[in-house]
């Protein structure tokens, strides 16, 4: 117990000792900084903004104590929550940054007298915006990631990095399970240090203990969901194995998400990029050149280190017909990590630093772009609603079913356009059978919270022809029959 305190406090200590550690916490609060101006709702929020419900349905029990902690509800065991943004916000990227510091002084990456932002890099990764626009969900995710990195302060005891990993990720999956991936990249990341330092020994008992610990937490996870009888809905909880076909599964889910990280890099993130990518490849030249490694050692690096770039996937890649949500790549920044570790064996650290502030500089205008193009949608959404919401409150309860889909605001269109991924990020919400849009358009309680889906929602759209049209502008044309509204974007002529 004494070894354990100990450990905790000297890489706490150690990582308020950084150079210029409180200027990095200063650029983590900047950076979140737009999304904070932004002031927007964001998907889950428009529902928990009315309720106050927690996670237990997604079995994340421990998401669901924080919560309940931080609002004082100590009255009910059950979680009512309460907006604690901007709070929640700007906790979240204090934490990552935390997170990142531990995680480099313990992989030993920084250096003593050199300034340096290299631990930045989980928040600056341009899929970790997603989980920082979220006012509830941000402080749990970033719990999440403290939770994985934890266990690797105690990487010289093998016991107590063992016995900690096991309740972490215990918690890791009570908490956000996507971000377990994170810990199987971090251990390959030091089985890949090891092998560097020629201490294989050292580098197969990392995995080892590392994938016991995991394995084991995956089953004790298991065992609470069954006795709490959580069933994980929206297609999460069926996983290829209990399915046919697996290793032909699991490569269509890796192209699937290839597939969409590359839908949501641009040119200027690979520029951005490039150098720390060049260094490593320089890196690895040299290592094989001047160091004359077995070739074993060599498949072996390049093995672990493909091994981190899919766990950047996620755990979607284990999942049957996922969904591809850019918060489920909360593991990418790792792939970050190993690029910049294997990269500051044979470059000099000065120009690592340069390397990580191209991505800085690429996500700072990144995430500025897109809490702008943000608060603009959110803002032309509402105008185009006041246009219907007249017609809306007329009756007392009003059901309502889209069809079509609201159009980008103009400057939301320009942004997409220099930065792909806003176009993922910054979500239409009313859309074709998206739950999520009737939420949007029933958030005040205009119309009744309905969501009419399948063979329902067909039936109504089919029989649009008979609705009386109440209004029809640029955007939509508004049809009501009963108590019952169809708000056209595609304003297709009835035959």
């Amino acid at each position: 117990m004494a070894s354990f305190v100990e450990n905790i406090k000297d890489a706490f200590s150690a990582s308020f000792r950084v150079k210029g550690v409180y200027f990095l916490y200063l650029l983590s609060f900047l950076y979140v900084f737009p999304i904070l101006l932004s002031n927007v709702y964001y998907m889950d929020d428009y529902d928990r903004v009315i309720y106050g419900y927690g996670w237990s349905q997604d079995g994340r029990f421990f998401a669901n104590a924080i919560m309940w902690l931080l609002n004082l509800n100590f009255a009910s065991i059950r979680v009512k929550q309460v907006d604690l943004f901007p709070y929640t916000t700007i906790i979240s990227s204090l934490i990552l940054v935390f997170s990142g510091i531990l995680i480099c002084n313990s992989m030993k990456i920084l250096r003593k007298n050199y300034f340096s932002i290299v631990p930045l890099f989980i928040m600056i990764s341009p899929f970790m915006l997603e989980n920082l626009t979220y006012r509830y969900d941000s402080l749990i995710m970033s719990v999440s990631v403290f939770l994985v990195v934890f266990p690797f302060i105690f990487i010289e005891d093998r016991k107590l990095f063992f016995l900690t990993s096991v309740i972490s990720l215990m918690l890791a999956w009570m908490t956000y399970q996507s971000t377990v991936a994170g810990y199987v990249s971090l251990c390959a990341i030091f089985a890949t240090k090891f092998v560097l330092e020629r201490n294989f020994i050292k580098s197969v008992s990392i995995l080892a203990y590392g994938m016991a610990a995991f394995v084991g937490s995956t089953l004790f996870y298991e065992i609470i969901l069954k006795l709490f009888h959580v069933q994980i809905s929206f297609g999460r909880s069926v996983s290829i194995f209990q399915e046919p076909e697996v290793f032909k599964n699991f490569l269509f889910n890796i192209k699937n998400g290839l597939i969409f990280i590359r839908y949501n890099i641009d040119f200027r993130f690979f520029m951005s990029a490039l150098p720390l990518f060049c260094m490593f490849l320089f890196s690895v030249y040299k290592y094989i050149s001047v160091e004359k490694i077995k070739l074993a050692s060599v498949f072996s690096i390049f093995f672990l280190v493909f091994s981190i770039f899919l766990c950047g996937l996620g755990l979607n890649v284990f999942i049957f017909y996922p969904p591809w949500w850019l918060r489920i790549l909360i593991a990418f920044p790792f792939v970050f990590l190993i690029l910049i570790f294997v990269a500051q064996k044979y470059v000099r650290y000065e120009y690592i630093n340069i390397a990580v502030a191209c991505i800085a500089l690429y996500s700072f205008s990144l995430c500025a772009a897109y809490a702008s193009a943000l608060k603009e949608q959110n803002e032309f959404t509402n105008q185009i609603l006041a246009l219907a919401n007249p017609y809306l409150v007329s009756n007392d309860h009003t059901k309502v079913v889209i069809n079509g889909e609201i159009p980008y605001a103009p400057q939301v269109e320009y942004s997409r356009s220099i930065y792909k991924i806003i176009g993922t990020l910054v979500d239409k919400y009313i859309r074709d059978g998206w739950y999520w849009g009737e939420r949007r358009i029933g958030m005040y309680r205009f119309v009744d919270e309905v969501f009419i889906e399948g063979a329902e929602r067909n039936d109504i759209l089919a029989e649009k022809c008979s609705y009386n049209v109440l209004t029809r502008n640029k955007f939509f044309v508004l049809r009501v029959k009963d108590k019952m509204a169809i708000v056209d974007f595609t304003k297709a002529a009835c035959k």
